[in-house]
């Protein structure tokens, strides 16, 4: 039980408390939050000879709306569309469980992966803030934060699921 000292008037409390709760990120919470996605994107290169079939080429972003775009290409081309609700809470998921990795260690562990020549898949994480992660990528390699792994390979895993269904070929 928390006792209120007599000389404390409770409208400082309430300040201090809000203050506290401001310094800890905790307000509406029941402890430190995570910091909040903004989006996800993935871009791809490939060896094919025509760009149009490299399925990712031109990027494919989600954001946190559950909204997606393709694109553009060199025509100015783009797709827009929106995931189901399905998809989005697992992607929403398995995002936010990222989202806490970082902030409870935002300097990953990241492993050397092999691309073939001329092939590349970068996937990165950016937040509200504008600050960006790194997923994967050809000078990382694929990257856990706090030790997560399994966190990483399930948004590899996912949002390559979700290019594959929407990103058009050829593009």
């Amino acid at each position: 039980m928390f006792l209120i000292p007599k000389h404390v008037k409770v409208k400082q409390l309430t300040v201090c408390t809000t203050f506290l709760a401001m310094l800890l990120g905790a307000c509406g919470g029941g402890g430190a939050t995570s910091m909040q996605w903004q989006q996800v994107r993935e871009q791809t290169a490939c060896e094919a000879a025509d760009p149009s079939l490299c399925s990712g080429k031109y990027g494919f972003v989600v954001d946190i709306q559950g909204n997606f775009v393709v694109g553009p290409n060199p025509q100015a081309r783009t797709v827009k569309g929106a995931l189901t609700s399905a998809e989005f809470n697992q992607l929403n998921s398995i995002v936010n469980a990222m989202t806490a990795d970082i902030n409870g260690a935002p300097n990953p562990a990241c492993q050397a992966i092999t691309f073939a020549p001329g092939s590349s898949d970068t996937i990165g994480l950016t937040m509200v803030t504008g600050q960006n992660f790194v997923v994967q990528d050809a000078v990382h390699g694929r990257c856990a934060y706090g030790g997560h792994v399994a966190d990483t390979t399930a948004l590899i895993d996912d949002l390559d699921q979700l290019r594959a269904k929407y990103y058009p070929s050829p593009f």
